[in-house]
């Protein structure tokens, strides 16, 4: 079987063999593929509560900027997913959600590095994730992102943080 990530077509058949209930699977799933539910105890809580305010409030001044819009997707997916900072500012992010969890593969950049797959678990997870692919389609859509490398990123993401008084 040609995968890019091993595994990725394993856990989607045991997820789908606990979504019917079967115990065994559960325990084989966590095994195969990480969880993190709860997101007021992952990494980048905190920045991921200032960045659902000032999305919410529509008179932030990042609002009408296509790159900090992007980068608060990111961050917003950081914290549902625990990424480290490398993972969230280096991951695909048209290409991690898939039907039963997600696919952190950044060995594109930093080829020593490691792919996860990581449980969907919660609907604030699924929403979050469809929201930034939603930003993300559209924004590629009319062709004008250009997210730039690791250190642009880096610049993009201590901006948006400054911006937010983090």
């Amino acid at each position: 079987m040609d995968e890019r990530v091993v595994g990725l077509q394993a856990s989607y058949w045991v997820w789908h063999a606990a979504q019917q209930g079967v115990s065994d699977a559960r325990v084989l799933l966590s095994k195969l593929m990480l969880s993190c539910p709860n997101a007021l105890a992952n990494r980048w809580a905190q920045e991921a509560f200032a960045v659902r305010a000032a999305l919410e409030n529509s008179s932030h001044r990042f609002s009408g900027s296509t790159d900090l819009l992007l980068m608060a997707h990111r961050v917003l997916v950081g914290n549902q997913l625990d990424l480290s900072q490398a993972e969230m500012l280096l991951v695909d992010m048209l290409t991690v959600q898939h039907e039963h969890g997600a696919v952190i593969d950044i060995r594109e950049h930093l080829p020593r590095s490691s792919p996860r797959l990581i449980q969907i678990e919660t609907l604030e997870q699924r929403k979050t994730l469809m929201l930034a692919g939603r930003a993300y389609s559209a924004a590629f859509n009319k062709e004008i992102v250009d997210e730039g490398n690791l250190r642009q990123r880096r610049y993009r993401l201590e901006k948006l943080f400054g911006l937010l008084g983090l």
